[in-house]
């Protein structure tokens, strides 16, 4: 496999792989739990801010891996000119992550969580 389609190949991989954890925890699916979704002393105390928390988490995650298959098929269609589409993909990708982690973290793991509107978008 030449590295046009490898790096291409690994993107891909990635954003199912993203996509594939996300949408559980974006559909409410996922009960509070110690191995899967974002898991802190606030969100495992209270079922409410867990699943409020692990809404938005998936679907960041879902955003992501997303963004990463759409940068590997930019990836395969520009093969000829890969290196200069390469470096800037990554970078965006990391940054959107990085931007998306933070995002999602502060307030939504306060315990200032309104249990109505959490409890309204749990049940949609």
């Amino acid at each position: 496999m030449t590295m046009d389609i490898l790096f291409p190949a690994i993107f891909i991989c990635a954003g199912v792989a993203f996509t594939a954890l996300g949408i559980p925890l974006l559909r409410c699916r996922v009960s509070p739990n110690t191995t899967y979704g974002l898991r802190t002393a606030k969100t495992l105390s209270d079922e409410r801010v867990w699943y409020a928390v692990n809404r938005v988490c998936g679907k960041d995650l879902v955003l992501a891996g997303v963004v990463m298959i759409v940068v590997a098929l930019a990836l395969l269609a520009s093969h000829d000119a890969i290196a200069p589409v390469l470096i800037p993909g990554i970078m965006a990708t990391v940054v959107l992550l990085c931007v998306l982690g933070t995002r999602s973290l502060p307030p939504r793991v306060t315990s200032d969580v309104r249990p109505e509107i959490v409890a309204r978008r749990h049940h949609r």
